[in-house]
């Protein structure tokens, strides 16, 4: 049996695929996947490496602010 515990990590910064070919101009809207499952070696300064891996589980996600359009797509922060 694996080792496994669950803790509170700081914010991580990852990446997203976006499917260029699902945009829809009309409608504004694309399909984006920033997460896939897998388990990923991270390192903390204060407690060394670590295996990360999300929980895909519905609820451990908090959908409010895309399904209400309140996050928006851009490349960076900037205006462009």
């Amino acid at each position: 049996m694996k080792n496994t515990k669950d803790i509170r990590v700081p914010l991580q910064h990852l990446r997203a695929e976006i499917a260029p070919q699902s945009f829809d101009a009309d409608s504004r809207t694309m399909e984006m996947r920033w997460y896939g499952g897998s388990t990923v070696l991270r390192n903390s300064f204060f407690d060394g490496p670590y295996m990360l891996k999300f929980s895909m589980d519905p609820k451990a996600i908090r959908m409010n602010r895309l399904q209400s359009g309140g996050a928006p797509f851009k490349l960076g922060h900037g205006s462009s």
